[in-house]
């Protein structure tokens, strides 16, 4: 099935566009697990900012491709709630500042 797909297809672009095609459907259960994979993402003690971030936008924009999108506010306060508990401090001063407003990312 996967080279009957790739077959004609001599370009990455095109390549690319059958994966999408066949793997990134809006099914349900890919949706389910999409919004699994983001409300259990939490940031490790040990772990860089850079790499958490890059693996949170990754989840948000895999569920942008199926048609599941966030608010900013949204955003904003999933990845505050993923960091690990050694920064209540940033995420209390941050949402402090907010106050009454609406977060953006």
């Amino acid at each position: 099935m996967i080279a009957f797909n790739f077959s004609m297809k001599k370009m990455t672009k095109d390549l690319m566009v059958v994966l999408s095609k066949m793997y990134e459907k809006p099914s349900a259960s890919n949706k389910v697990f999409l919004m699994k994979k983001l409300f259990n993402i939490k940031m490790a003690d040990n772990e860089s900012v850079d790499g958490h971030l890059n693996e949170f936008n990754t989840l948000t924009s895999k569920l942008e491709s199926v048609q599941i999108n966030f608010e900013d506010e949204i955003r904003a306060l999933v990845l505050l709630s993923s960091l690990p508990e050694a920064w209540d401090g940033l995420v209390m001063a941050v949402s402090n500042s907010c106050g009454t407003g609406i977060f953006k990312v």
